[in-house]
């Protein structure tokens, strides 16, 4: 599986895989997913393919298009924190 992702802040081509290491759940459960680089962020365009063999061997491509806003990344957290809500909105981290 394949992604193309465009976006304000830049591009990337992705191999998306199912190996538990990239944000997709378990290795082998047929999720998939990718670690998107910062520079796209903004506004994303992404073309996401998938190709394969069905029955008789027959050969397939399918595509399907996304947009979608990808936002920076405002805050890191490194170490221990803990977190409570605060209401249906907000949520306290310490």
């Amino acid at each position: 599986m394949h992604a193309v992702l465009a976006s304000d802040g830049g591009s990337a081509d992705l191999q998306l895989l199912a190996d538990g290491l990239h944000d997709d759940g378990a290795a082998g459960d047929g999720l998939f997913g990718a670690l998107v680089p910062p520079s796209v962020h903004g506004q994303v365009l992404a073309r996401v393919s998938v190709a394969g063999s069905a029955g008789a061997g027959r050969p397939f491509l399918r595509t399907a298009w996304l947009a979608f806003p990808l936002l920076e990344r405002l805050l890191v957290l490194d170490g221990s924190v803990s977190t409570r809500v605060l209401d249906d909105e907000r949520l306290a981290i310490e």
